[in-house]
């Protein structure tokens, strides 16, 4: 089965954002059309076309999207274009048009995969949580591991989840993956694969701790979270708020 990467940018991370989708089609060795790329932006903003004909040099199913719903600020904007290009993937899957496809991984800007064959590696851990009869893949977080329980939105979820959860494909009035914890989490499979680490690089709340912190093994801090005690070594981290990252996978991965 196929995943749709969707990326999500916001008008004030494009750059960011354009930065890793440049990063993803690097590190892939070759085209693959096992993978649609969803490129997402705001409805006022863009992406460039050198970066689009890039991305489609890798990813030969790439897609672009400007969303319609005109959220501004958090947390309308995020919920706006969550909503809006969760929408558009479904509509797709379900007209023929994304035939083979079963899982949108959610990618915000401040994202970096940190293996070779992060994909190849996320198909296997999605194949998993179907086999137990889930429909969300991401990073599980408890109360002591960043205030609130939910599976952060950088997560897998199933393209079918909408038929049982109608309130998937609805605005929200706090952050969209939080608040449908009480839909996710019943259907959700806690992933080693996929880490969040809030703010990481962010000055004065989570400082940036240098090339080799992307690596370092994670734990949980909750003792109810599931995977509590157990070595976390994710490809796919979400959190740095800067641009060493990139760099940092590029020098790891690329040796560039």
């Amino acid at each position: 089965m196929s995943l749709i990467l969707n990326l999500q940018s916001w008008s004030g991370d494009r750059e960011q954002a354009e930065g890793l989708a440049r990063l993803i089609c690097d590190i892939e060795q070759k085209p693959r059309d096992d993978v649609i790329f969803l490129l997402t932006c705001r409805f006022d903003s863009h992406y460039e076309l050198d970066t689009i004909n890039y991305v489609r040099s890798k990813f030969p199913r790439t897609y672009v999207h400007k969303t319609i719903r005109q959220g501004r600020g958090w947390p309308e904007g995020p919920n706006a274009m969550y909503a809006d290009s969760h929408g558009y993937c479904i509509e797709r899957v379900r007209n023929g048009e994304w035939k083979g496809v079963d899982g949108i991984l959610f990618m915000e800007a401040d994202c970096v995969p940190l293996d070779v064959n992060w994909i190849d590696h996320l198909k296997a851990e999605w194949d998993e949580c179907k086999r137990r009869g889930k429909k969300v893949l991401g990073c599980w977080l408890e109360v002591g591991d960043c205030g609130v329980k939910h599976i952060n939105g950088n997560c897998i979820m199933h393209t079918d989840l909408w038929r049982e959860a109608r309130q998937v494909l609805m605005p929200m009035s706090g952050g969209w993956d939080a608040d449908l914890a009480g839909v996710i989490l019943p259907r959700g499979m806690p992933s080693r694969l996929i880490y969040s680490d809030y703010g990481l690089g962010k000055p004065g709340y989570n400082e940036w701790k240098g090339c080799d912190d992307l690596w370092k093994t994670r734990h949980y801090r909750a003792v109810e979270n599931p995977l509590h005690g157990q070595n976390i070594n994710p490809v796919w981290l979400h959190g740095p708020k800067t641009r060493e990252a990139e760099y940092c996978v590029r020098r790891r991965l690329l040796g560039s």
